[in-house]
């Protein structure tokens, strides 16, 4: 049985198959999605930390993961944008106080969260296959 599923239900009277029973209740082992959602970010924010250190424009915690975190958002509701391109990098740079050249080094990041999936995504399918 694969995790996060709940095995299948049947009625007690006549043994019937009832998918729906178990559909909307919590599964064992499967991740509260808010919960995992917000571990995603704040991982996402500690690899950036890293990198603004790596290239010696550390910024305080809460003011780099309150930038980080406003310019994704805008970033994210700006559908005119795939994936915010641009526009969170923008709103970053706007929101800490950075010149327009430092446009380019918050934009670097895209980069490091592409290699970031790329091995991950290489990792996963070496795992799926074995």
């Amino acid at each position: 049985m694969q995790q996060g599923y709940a095995p299948r239900s049947t009625h007690p009277r006549d043994g019937t198959h009832r998918p729906d029973r178990d559909r909307d209740r919590p599964q064992p082992g499967a991740p509260d999605g808010l919960a995992a959602y917000l571990a995603v970010l704040v991982a996402q924010r500690a690899v950036f930390s890293a990198y603004l250190g790596a290239m010696q424009t550390d910024i305080g915690w809460t003011e780099g993961s309150g930038a980080f975190l406003v310019s994704w958002g805008v970033g994210f509701f700006a559908l005119f944008a795939p994936l915010g391109l641009g526009v969170s990098e923008a709103g970053f740079v706007a929101i800490v106080g950075w010149g327009a050249e430092a446009a380019l080094l918050v934009a670097g990041f895209r980069v490091v969260l592409l290699v970031r999936d790329l091995v991950l995504t290489t990792v996963g399918e070496a795992l799926a296959r074995r």
